[in-house]
This record gives C-alpha cells, structure tokens and sequence, in this order.
C-alpha cells in the first residue's frame, strides 16, 4: 500500500471532466523541442502528479496524533511522465512562488503568434 495520496493528476487518458474525450485538452501537451513555439492543438501525451504523505501515516509515531489527519509530511512527490522526484518544503515552496510568478504575467488571452501580431 502506498504512504502516498494524490492531489493532482493530469494525463492524457483521463477524461472525467470532459464530454468529448476526442477533443479532450485533459494531459499535458507534447514537447516538441526548445525551438518549436507550443501549439494547443498539440498531441496530448504523459501525465503530470503531484502527491504528499498524510501526516495520519504516523499515528502514533513520532508524536503524530490522529487529529491532525489535515497536515501532511514535509515531501511533496512531482511525477512528470515517467520521472519522478520528492521536493523537501523550501523546493516546493520555490516552485510555489515560480508558479505563482508565471501566473500573474501570463495573460489569459490567445498568445502571440511568432510573426508578433
């Protein structure tokens, strides 16, 4: 049994949210190379997850009591595709904040086209 409970999923065969899985925008968009603008009509492929660990894992372990079932342990698990890593709080809290920053310039509207019109 895994320690491990998903937060976020995002992959290219998961289509509960969607009413037509042939048009589906569900998984992340295929890399195409660092010279290649991205396309939203790109091929969706792969999967992005993002899990933490229940503090309730140690109950009754290192002074973990069953009240605190909302808290989580200090390791947040990033899947991209097949690769995985564990981020300690101060790498999650740095992609946080990256996040954070793209997100405020990132204009909802249609982005630019290459020609810059």
């Amino acid at each position: 049994m895994s320690i491990w409970a998903t937060w976020l999923s995002f992959d290219d065969e998961d289509h509960d949210d969607c009413s037509d899985a042939s048009t589906c925008r569900c998984g992340p968009s295929a890399y195409q190379g660092s010279h290649i603008m991205p396309d939203d009509d790109a091929d969706r492929v792969g999967t992005v997850d993002v899990a933490a660990i229940p503090a309730f894992v140690l109950t009754n372990r290192q002074g973990v009591e069953q009240d605190d079932d909302e808290r989580v342990l200090p390791w947040l698990r990033l899947a991209v595709g097949a690769s995985t890593t564990i981020l300690d709080r101060a790498q999650a809290r740095r992609l946080y904040h990256t996040l954070g920053d793209w997100l405020m310039r990132c204009q909802p509207s249609s982005p630019p086209t290459p020609e810059g019109t």
